[in-house]
């Protein structure tokens, strides 16, 4: 996987000040964050207003940076025996103060430091009071130390933070997928992933579409996934602005909204690669969805969730007529 070019690196103007003022210890569990087998590593960011309640089974560490920053490791258990050498605690606990000095620690029967071992982590998850510079600062250092191969990006309740939003993708060169949730900005960031992220093709967007959002994405032309939602309803002007600017989608979901009959027409011809369609509470006729299958006649999936005019016949004849279309109809 090839590199950004050096006039895509992050400028000394607006990097972080150098990780070397950070004690070499915290640089070195920060660096524990690293890719799985299968080469995903995955970056939570998400302000300190959202609650967020994991499975007491999983195993993770919290770091505690100064103040209002919390790092949180899921570590990649398939690399080690939990069972043996771990406390019954599925949760420990660093507190590092702002040079990376360790202020607090797990107590003594946390084994795995003892014995110098130390489990990668391909999951992290951090959360922190967006609006505080610190904080923005603090979350830089750590993805120039660490933010080179992140690959998956989920951005949860970060608004109106426009400063933060244009300089964070130069430190993400090799994301593959973004996805945002209840997020929105004043200024066009799009262009700095379209300019610092070469390799994304996969795109989420729930709570925070605009038409203008679409139109600025459409520039980006590796993007070959596109998932929206929007509990207030898609309009029929963000629903053309798809079809008529991603011709090129192999996957494509949509949440809340009703095709017009044109709109089902013009998406039947207008997706020659879409191989997954995935449609969440839509109100659209049989025939309209028998339209859109017909047309995209590369399509390999089909799901209808809450799809409330399409009965299980209709399902049963289309998947009778389409042996090679795997449908999944959810109809509560």
């Amino acid at each position: 996987m090839s590199s950004p070019s050096s006039e895509s690196s992050p400028s000394s103007e607006s990097s972080p000040s150098s990780e070397s003022s950070l004690n070499p210890d915290f640089i070195q569990h920060l660096n524990l964050f690293r890719p799985d087998k299968n080469g995903v590593k995955k970056l939570w960011l998400s302000d300190l207003s959202v609650d967020e309640e994991f499975e007491s089974s999983d195993q993770f560490e919290t770091l505690h940076w100064g103040e209002n920053l919390f790092i949180y490791d899921f570590y990649n258990t398939s690399e080690y025996d939990f069972s043996e050498n771990y406390t019954h605690d599925p949760c420990y606990y660093f507190r590092y103060d702002d040079n990376g000095e360790l202020q607090e620690n797990p107590p003594q029967n946390f084994k795995f430091l003892e014995r110098g071992l130390h489990p990668s982590r391909s999951h992290r998850f951090i959360q922190g009071k967006f609006r505080d510079s610190n904080v923005e600062k603090k979350i830089f250092q750590i993805l120039q130390i660490c933010g080179k191969d992140v690959t998956e990006l989920e951005l949860n309740s970060i608004k109106n933070n426009d400063t933060f939003l244009s300089e964070l993708f130069q430190y993400l060169p090799n994301l593959k997928s973004i996805n945002m949730v209840y997020c929105n900005s004043r200024i066009d960031f799009y262009k700095k992933i379209e300019t610092f992220c070469p390799h994304l093709n996969t795109v989420r967007f729930a709570e925070c579409i605009n038409d203008k959002a679409i139109q600025n994405l459409s520039y980006i032309p590796q993007i070959k996934e596109l998932e929206v939602s929007s509990l207030s309803n898609l309009s029929e002007k963000t629903i053309d602005l798809i079809i008529n600017n991603f011709n090129h989608l192999t996957k494509l979901a949509i949440s809340y909204v009703k095709l017009s009959n044109q709109s089902a027409i013009k998406m039947s011809n207008s997706f020659p690669n879409l191989k997954k369609l995935h449609l969440t509470i839509n109100s659209n006729s049989e025939q309209d969805i028998l339209k859109i299958v017909e047309g995209c006649q590369n399509i390999e999936s089909l799901v209808l969730d809450l799809c409330q005019k399409i009965s299980t016949d209709f399902i049963d004849q289309v998947q009778k007529d389409n042996p090679r279309l795997n449908i999944v109809f959810y109809n509560y």
